[in-house]
């Protein structure tokens, strides 16, 4: 009897997907919108923002000048706004590898209050762009990248011990007995 007379096997069933490997971080659904908010904020950075019109001027029946340029994000208070986003993507990135050397309440604190302030300059460098007209894609895809950035640290907030925490350290301050 050869191997093509057998009897037909039971169809295997698809085998799920075993747990995470060892290592591999396990974020919560607000930890990953954040990150990728974060994500996208960075990149948008690099985008145009906003273009600049350069006036023509003409100097003896010669026109010279006129056009625009694009500007990307690193412009005046932006620098500091980028700045800030890359500090949080490092911090959220950190926590959610648990290299943090802070137990998982402190660091979530520590997450949510460096993403906020981060949310709150590029929330100002949003509101200055708005004024200048002219804008980007670059400014699009930030505003997302700034909405996505508050929803990722309201999950944050709502989900973790975070207001707990920061109540505990107000209550373990100096000075208060």
């Amino acid at each position: 009897m050869s191997n093509s007379d057998s009897a037909p096997q039971p169809p295997v069933p698809p085998s799920s997907p075993g747990p995470a490997p060892a290592g591999a971080p396990q974020l919560s659904q607000g930890q990953m919108i954040l990150l990728g908010a974060l994500v996208v904020l960075l990149v948008s950075s690099f985008l145009p923002w906003y273009h600049v019109g350069i006036p023509s001027y003409s100097i003896g029946g010669q026109k010279i000048g006129g056009g625009s340029i694009n500007a990307n994000g690193w412009h005046q208070i932006g620098s500091f706004a980028w700045i800030l986003v890359i500090i949080a993507l490092v911090v959220e990135a950190a926590r959610s590898f648990g290299a943090l050397p802070l137990d998982a309440a402190k660091a979530a604190l520590a997450s949510a209050g460096i993403g906020a302030l981060a949310a709150l300059f590029v929330l100002i460098y949003v509101i200055v762009r708005l004024s200048d007209g002219g804008l980007g894609f670059g400014f699009w895809i930030g505003v997302v990248g700034l909405i996505g950035l508050v929803y990722g640290l309201f999950d944050l907030v709502k989900s973790g011990d975070v207001l707990n925490t920061a109540k505990s350290l107000q209550g373990n301050a100096p000075g208060n007995a």
